[in-house]
């Protein structure tokens, strides 16, 4: 009968070490995401603010030799800033997605090992040597 229990107990801690296992590599995509997600919104600014000062250089010399209308550049420059604003705000949706997704990660995690610490506390004690 003792051999039945611990049978049991070994099934219940290998399932807790499985989940909890599960939780943090959920956990750490979640992480890789965040941080993948925040260089593209940086990108995406640092490309926005760039194309401005791009449009700015290229006006300034067409009107200098031309003497022509700024309002295609004008308009091709909020184009662009359209785009990347809308591509930005779509990856901050999806930035929230990931942290929310890593938040339930971790607590999933934390409760999978709390359930191990529980069916076998003597493996988590520190050790005299």
């Amino acid at each position: 009968m003792a051999a039945v229990a611990s049978d049991e107990v070994t099934k219940k801690q290998v399932a807790a070490l499985q989940a909890w296992r599960k939780a943090t590599d959920v956990a750490e995509r979640s992480n890789r995401d965040l941080l993948q997600y925040g260089a593209g919104i940086a990108a995406l600014l640092g490309i926005s603010a760039g194309s401005g000062g791009v449009f700015a250089v290229a006006e300034s010399l067409h009107g200098a030799e031309t003497g022509g209308s700024p309002w295609w550049a004008l308009a091709i420059l909020v184009v662009v800033l359209v785009i990347a604003f809308v591509a930005s705000a779509v990856m901050a949706g999806l930035l929230v997605q990931a942290y929310n997704r890593r938040e339930s990660a971790e607590r999933a995690a934390d409760a999978a090992l709390l359930e191990l610490i529980g069916l076998g506390p003597e493996h988590f004690w520190p050790k005299a040597e």
